[in-house]
């Protein structure tokens, strides 16, 4: 059975390598059974000279997943621990997206989408589409179209017992988590992230470059400021410079005598203490969980 045929605008297939790791692509490109000649191509000319714009329905799919991979890092996510034995359960991939649309289908409505695949060295990557609020957009001579938006849930289930969650619906973030945890029969916990985990990636993570102290009235005993964000290439060295060099009492301890570490972020990654985390390269990943875990 043949494969249908999608034709991309250059737009898109811009977009789509901008976000690749260009040996990735090359990688994927030979999968495809094509060779590579000139190595010197940028990674859109790669692709038009090998590809063009005309794309089975599957490599479609392999171009958009490998997009995803390698944007993990830029995301931001919240956190959650689980029994990553319990990840034994998918081992066919088919037979487990069966399961979550069943399940799926007793619990919404509404059409929805599914996407999985399983990242080497990372886990289960799973899309949830669902479908959005009906919206209408209108033309010129009175015309009028009606679409629905997609709310998209992204979901990493790590082989290191962590499970990555991404979306701005926290109701449908709440319902994928529910229903993961039925299919894999394991509590589903959220990672809290206290101060104190912050102070330890302020110490671990220089330099840092962004720095956000919530004020409540009840701790700093003012009112009138809320919150205080200090951003820079080096903030806490540059506080310290601030002080010494001009006189004024601002630095990091004043600051922490203020109120209570809300956000900090470093080069490669950032937490918050409403539990949302971004994760650069792998040492950073690994400093960051080892924080968390203790």
């Amino acid at each position: 059975m043949s494969s249908t045929k999608i034709q991309l605008k250059d737009e898109l297939v811009r977009h789509l390598v901008k976000l690749i790791n260009r040996q990735d692509l090359i990688n994927l490109l030979e999968d495809w059974k094509f060779k590579i000649k000139e190595t010197n191509l940028s990674k859109f000319e790669l692709i038009k000279s090998t590809v063009g714009n005309t794309l089975t329905t599957e490599q479609f799919q392999d171009l958009w997943l490998l997009k995803e991979k390698n944007y993990l890092k830029n995301r931001n996510w919240i956190l959650y621990r689980y029994d990553s034995s319990k990840i034994e359960k998918i081992a066919d991939l088919v037979e487990f997206k069966e399961e979550i649309t069943q399940e799926l289908n007793k619990k919404i409505q509404s059409d929805f989408n599914l996407t999985l695949d399983k990242f080497e060295g990372l886990g289960l990557y799973i899309v949830f589409d669902f479908e959005g609020s009906p919206r209408i957009t209108e033309e010129l001579g009175f015309k009028f179209h009606v679409y629905h938006s997609i709310e998209r849930i992204r979901c990493l289930i790590g082989n290191n017992g962590y499970i990555q969650i991404s979306g701005v619906s926290k109701i449908r973030i709440n319902l994928c988590l529910k229903l993961l945890e039925e299919l894999l029969e394991t509590k589903i916990e959220g990672v809290p992230i206290y101060s104190y985990v912050i102070r330890d990636f302020i110490q671990q993570m220089k330099p840092i470059e962004k720095l956000v102290v919530s004020c409540p009235r009840e701790m700093g005993g003012f009112s009138g400021v809320e919150r205080i964000t200090v951003e820079g290439p080096n903030v806490v060295e540059g506080m310290e410079d601030l002080r010494s060099r001009q006189e004024i009492l601002f630095n990091f301890e004043g600051l922490s005598k203020l109120g209570a570490w809300s956000t900090v972020k470093s080069k490669n990654a950032k937490i918050d203490v409403q539990g949302q985390i971004k994760l650069g390269d792998d040492e950073t990943k690994g400093k960051v969980l080892y924080f968390l875990r203790s």
